[in-house]
């Protein structure tokens, strides 16, 4: 697999994959409508973060190396001094084909060994059990639920926080 810096320019190949709205069932931001919704999103999060410094955006897409397609997209907002937060989102055609697992380890070894992360978090609507079954499987461990956190689609989101500590092995 390879992974790409998310840019602006990605929403015009992407958008077919980011305007599905299965991919939104369990994350609370709105579905994009539109290319220029798209295109607006990423122009913001492609960015490295917000002007005062206080976190930093990692944002790459995955593509599969024989192919060239898209398959998802992996994130980390990285908070000072050594805390992540993660997220990944496998379009829905290549779902339980491995490559949230691969995108993820690849993610957590870069945090480690060039942000100097040393904890990672992701937060899992609790409905979601094949996020749930990878962060075990990348050897998170459930730390809280917090119940009531995010209303969306009309309906309350309970959520898991899962937590790993890093090392240079991540």
């Amino acid at each position: 697999m390879t992974y790409e810096w998310l840019e602006e320019s990605h929403a015009d190949t992407l958008s077919g994959r980011f305007l599905d709205d299965r991919i939104y069932t369990y994350l609370p931001a709105n579905p994009r409508r539109s290319v220029e919704d798209l295109r607006s999103w990423f122009r913001r999060i492609s960015v490295g973060g917000p002007d005062d410094g206080s976190e930093g955006w990692l944002n790459w897409v995955l593509r599969e190396t024989e192919t060239g397609v898209y398959v998802g997209w992996i994130q980390a907002t990285v908070y000072p001094p050594d805390t992540a937060g993660i997220a990944y989102v496998v379009f829905p055609e290549f779902q339980g084909s491995g490559y949230a697992t691969e995108g993820c380890r690849a993610l957590l070894g870069h945090l480690a060994t060039r942000c100097g992360v040393r904890r990672a978090f992701a937060e899992i609507d609790t409905r979601n059990a094949p996020s749930i079954r990878l962060a075990v499987r990348l050897g998170f461990r459930c730390a809280s639920l917090r119940r009531n956190a995010d209303f969306f689609r009309g309906a309350p989101s309970d959520e898991y926080r899962f937590e790993k500590e890093l090392s240079t092995g991540a």
